[in-house]
């Protein structure tokens, strides 16, 4: 109860900063939202529509185990759409509980289009080799026995602009997530 009352206490606190400080704190909206549209929307949400529609149309299928995705969504489309896919397929029974908490001890690394758009290509290239090697010694660090389900996740027999139309939502679902992140960070900082 008192943790819940300091919280409503310091929400309060931040409320009437909004009126003393309006112009700092809508100069950091316009911020946020200005990176936001120009350096992570053009660099994450193709990637985003594009592996949904691979879910969509069955590419998981390819691969003998579901947790073998989920790492390669991991390094392929970054934070923090690796959680959301891998919260998926938990919630579906494509893996277990303790399979979804291993995959999460390492599956992190950012989304390799947004550092090379906005790095030179040689740091870049070095950032994500060091986090991919560091994801890797994470994985053998806390090797856990991964118990993955044999059942598949359907493929949406949907037709192809229906399935454009629900990436699309999803995608945005995922960015607009991010551009709240940023904005709370960005006036809070």
């Amino acid at each position: 109860m008192k943790k819940c009352k300091l919280n409503i206490l310091l929400l309060l606190i931040i409320f009437f900063l909004l009126f003393i400080y309006n112009d700092i704190i809508k100069e950091s909206v316009l911020n946020s939202i200005n990176l936001w549209l120009n350096n992570i929307v053009p660099f994450i949400l193709p990637m985003y529509l594009i592996v949904d529609l691979l879910i969509n149309y069955g590419f998981i299928n390819l691969f003998k185990n579901t947790y073998i995705f989920l790492i390669l969504i991991s390094f392929l489309l970054g934070s923090p759409s690796q959680a959301k896919y891998i919260k998926r397929f938990y919630q579906n029974h494509y893996i277990d509980k303790n399979t979804a908490n291993y995959l999460l001890y390492f599956c992190y690394s950012p989304n390799p289009l947004f550092l090379f758009g906005i790095l030179e290509d040689r740091l870049a290239l070095s950032i994500l080799i060091y986090i991919i090697l560091t994801d890797c010694l994470l994985a053998i660090f806390f090797n856990k026995k991964i118990i993955s389900s044999n059942l598949l996740p359907k493929t949406d027999q949907y037709n192809f602009s229906k399935c454009i139309e629900e990436s699309i939502f999803k995608s945005f679902h995922i960015l607009l997530l991010i551009l709240g992140v940023m904005i709370v960070f960005n006036i809070l900082i």
